[in-house]
C-alpha cells in the first residue's frame, strides 16, 4: 500500500485560487498559502508553451514560486486585482503574445 500512495498522490488534480489576501494552492495533496504581503514581485512568462505566473517570496532566500495558468484564465484581470493589492507584475500578460515567448 505504502508503495502506491505516491503514484496515487500525484494524480490529484493541482488546485490554486485567487483570494483576498493571498493565493493558496494545492498540489499532490498538500496545500500552501502565499499572503500578497509576503510576496516581493509576480510575473508573467512562458515555459514550454504554457503560460506561467511566477511570484517570488520576500525574505533572505527569496524563494520562487511557479504556477500554472489555465488557457482559460483572463490573465488581464488577473493581473488588475494583484495591482489593486499593492502587486506590479513584471511583465504584462498581453506581451506574452506579442513576444512569442
Amino acid at each position: 500500500m505504502v508503495y502506491g500512495l505516491p503514484p496515487l498522490i500525484a494524480l490529484i488534480p493541482s488546485s490554486v485560487e485567487v483570494r483576498e489576501n493571498g493565493i493558496s494552492c494545492l498540489r499532490h495533496g498538500s496545500g500552501s498559502f502565499v499572503r500578497f504581503k509576503d510576496v516581493e514581485s509576480v510575473e508573467w512568462t512562458r515555459k514550454h508553451g504554457f503560460t506561467v505566473l511566477r511570484i517570488v517570496r520576500k525574505g533572505s532566500s527569496r524563494r520562487e514560486v511557479p504556477l500554472g495558468v489555465a488557457p482559460e484564465v483572463d490573465t488581464a484581470s488577473v493581473s488588475a486585482f494583484f495591482e489593486s493589492k499593492g502587486l506590479n507584475s513584471a511583465r504584462r500578460p498581453e506581451s506574452l503574445l506579442s513576444t512569442g515567448i
